[in-house]
């Protein structure tokens, strides 16, 4: 189909860019680094959704490409931003099965983080459950050489796959994020906010952190925060904005923020 032929060529004609969703810290509301999202404007479909065209990237084998070029424009990021800042520059990238399946990923990562001279400690993958379920022992194997580069792991929507606390006790991860859905139903549903409840009391077990997405109420905010949840996003907080937006955002007046992206 033309979606797909024009997605072929999307990154090397520069109609790929990021945005930045901030993360803060839920007890002290300060900013805690941002996620990187991709965003394509095709000059002929114009804005494409990335819940459309992530799908048909994976369906026809572009993802791993299509998440090189994230991966690299997120590092160099974190490098402009220590150059100006020199801390406090931390990101969160979403990490594909197929990019995690492949024997050369890490060594590719490595030579990244080296070559625009960026600390592991700067970059957060997020990786859903369903990736990580696919091949228990690969993915394990995987994401300890990621964690020896000083790279976090995140286990992304959590609650969406087939995680048990066997399963998690195996996995190298460091924070396990809640996915939006269960966050939507804690302002009426009870038995959701039981579920959300138990959930950080499995990673509290595990000694994991906990990253609530999809905060768009005070009551959530406030809800998330009692249960004891490390870092929130959404968009009570901020939205998605490009790098000058999110410079700005930093800058609002009364704003706890680190320093900017």
């Amino acid at each position: 189909q033309q979606l797909l032929v024009e997605l072929h060529h999307a990154a090397d004609l520069g109609q790929l860019s990021l945005v930045f969703q901030p993360k803060l810290d839920l007890r002290s509301r300060r900013y805690a680094g941002a996620e990187v999202l991709v965003r394509w404007n095709s000059p002929v479909f114009g804005a494409v959704s990335p819940g459309e065209f992530i799908p048909i990237a994976e369906d026809a084998g572009l993802i791993r490409s299509i998440g090189k070029w994230v991966l690299r424009e997120a590092v160099r990021s974190i490098a402009t931003c220590q150059s100006r800042a020199g801390s406090g520059c931390r990101l969160a990238v979403n990490v594909s099965a197929a990019q995690l399946a492949s024997e050369t990923f890490v060594s590719w990562l490595e030579h990244l983080l080296d070559a625009e001279g960026v600390s592991g400690s700067c970059l957060e993958l997020e990786i859903t459950e369903s990736a990580l379920m696919a091949s228990t022992h690969v993915a394990a194997t995987r994401l300890s050489q990621l964690r020896a580069l000083g790279v976090s792991i995140t286990l992304d929507d959590f609650g969406t796959g087939y995680s048990t606390f066997s399963h998690l006790r195996q996995l190298p991860i460091d924070a396990i994020k809640i996915a939006p859905d269960f966050i939507a139903d804690v302002n009426a549903a009870a038995g959701s906010g039981r579920l959300v409840a138990a959930m950080v009391t499995m990673a509290r077990a595990l000694d994991l952190n906990v990253v609530a997405e999809g905060i768009e109420t005070d009551v959530q905010a406030a809800f998330l925060t009692r249960l004891g949840c490390d870092v929130g996003q959404g968009y009570l907080f901020a939205r998605p904005m490009d790098n000058t937006a999110l410079e700005a955002w930093l800058r609002t007046p009364g704003r706890l923020a680190g320093t900017a992206i």
